[in-house]
């Protein structure tokens, strides 16, 4: 369904990947927004997945996904209007364009202060529009160390939220005492019962506050490696070490940054798709090769001294910084214990523990190749979860006219299995996206997954 008629000849559907021919398209040429109805003979009862495939003479290549909950008698698993990206359970409509009514776009959901410490009370914000003027309510829910909450969010100004009827809500919780672990998400519903959430697959899925520091730390460096190890290249030269204090979760360093300068704080970059595992630590070349394999900064380490900071990825937050003064050949300037002891002068252990606790990486290997993104759509930033199976793959963005517009992960970067990515709307030319819609496409030696993320500013 478009603006311009389509050819589905030799189309195909099925509910069984071993068979994806299962039903062929006939040769009939669809006019602009005309509907076709497949009658589905041969899909198993117990079926909750539905795939579509391009014609095998360009490529048979999978078009589109939809996993669908159990429905009543009547019901439809539907786009809640022709052709838009949200999917709901409406009357079904067979033949018929779908219900006109829209459900509430959710996106840019944030907390502040991002890390909070013990007794801050935390702004939780949301952008919702509903097209049809017809918002019935914006929640924020969740639980607080297992105890469920449900609060109103409001967009009247008086809320932490800005100016009223903006389109902002806000509403607060807390404060909550030391080691607290809140999970929230958000839920926007109309006056139609049409529901969107934020994460997009919220309740199982949400946002995770941490009350007290960031778990993220400098945790060792060489500005004087003479011998102590080389890089790729065969280079001895500086290096530092973050450490993860989490020993339960990956964290994403993907657009955090560190620098040596006060006043410019946000000099390197991390690449998206870079993770520290849990209790673990990163190696990271302080040489100005960037093209080299690994993690290299656009900066030096001065043996004479320098100063460090860790930024978040908003450019604001400092999670750690460092001022040291002279370094001596092959020594390394270490924490004791790591991530939060003091600073000593020791034996280097660039990429292990200085104090070897038997923390390993988690691998989730139960969970289904493809992808899930949200929110979606999205304003600031999509968090994009990539599974596949084997050691390699490719994460790309594409805009509409299948041009690349970014590059999340190559080869070279990813883990085995998968890995966690946030677009932040930035093209590879270091421009801001438009609003507008865009794939996500997965590609590995055998598989390719594709969805689609819809951005709006």
């Amino acid at each position: 369904m478009g603006p311009e008629s389509l050819s589905i000849a030799d189309y195909t559907l099925t509910d069984d990947l071993a068979d994806p021919s299962k039903w062929t398209a006939p040769a009939v040429t669809l006019g602009p927004n005309e509907l076709i109805t497949v009658v589905a003979q041969g899909v198993a009862v117990e079926s909750r997945d539905i795939y579509l495939f391009s014609p095998p003479a360009n490529g048979g290549q999978m078009l589109e996904h939809i996993s669908f909950p159990s429905l009543e008698h009547d019901q439809g698993w539907a786009r809640l209007e022709d052709g838009w990206v949200h999917w709901g359970v409406l009357p079904s409509t067979p033949g018929q364009s779908n219900g006109l009514h829209r459900a509430p776009r959710v996106w840019a959901a944030r907390h502040t202060p991002r890390y909070p410490a013990v007794d801050d009370t935390i702004v939780v914000t949301v952008s919702v529009v509903d097209a049809d003027d017809n918002l019935e309510s914006v929640i924020v829910a969740g639980d607080v160390d297992g105890e469920p909450f449900s609060i109103a969010m409001h967009d009247d100004g008086r809320h932490l939220d800005g100016a009223p009827a903006d389109g902002r809500f806000g509403a607060e919780i807390g404060p909550f005492p030391s080691a607290t672990e809140v999970h929230y998400f958000i839920q926007a519903v109309d006056a139609e019962s049409l529901q969107t959430f934020a994460p997009l697959d919220a309740p199982q899925e949400h946002y995770t506050i941490s009350m007290g520091a960031h778990p993220l730390t400098l945790n060792e460096l060489m500005a004087a490696n003479d011998t102590t190890i080389a890089d790729s290249a065969g280079e001895y030269d500086d290096w530092l070490e973050l450490h993860n204090a989490d020993p339960q979760h990956t964290l994403q360093l993907g657009g955090m940054f560190l620098s040596d300068r006060r006043d410019d704080p946000t000099k390197w970059r991390f690449p998206y798709g870079t993770t520290i595992a849990p209790g673990q630590v990163v190696l990271v070349w302080c040489d100005e090769d960037a093209w080299q394999e690994g993690l290299h900064t656009n900066f030096k380490l001065r043996a004479a001294g320098e100063f460090l900071v860790l930024m978040d990825n908003d450019g604001v937050t400092v999670l750690d910084s460092l001022s040291f003064g002279q370094q001596q050949n092959d020594i390394a300037l270490a924490r004791v214990p790591d991530g939060d002891g003091h600073w000593f002068s020791s034996d280097p252990t660039p990429g292990a523990l200085n104090v070897p606790d038997g923390i390993g990486e988690r691998r989730d290997a139960d969970q289904p190749p493809g992808l899930v993104v949200g929110p979606n759509p999205f304003d600031a930033g999509v968090t994009i979860k990539a599974r596949w199976r084997g050691d390699r793959a490719q994460l790309r963005i594409y805009d509409a006219r299948g041009a690349l517009v970014r590059t999340l992960l190559q080869s070279r970067d990813s883990m085995r299995g998968g890995a966690i990515v946030v677009w932040d709307g930035i093209t590879d030319l270091g421009l801001d996206a438009a609003s507008g819609s865009y794939i996500c496409r997965l590609e590995t030696d055998t598989e390719i997954y594709t969805t689609r993320v819809v951005r709006v500013k």
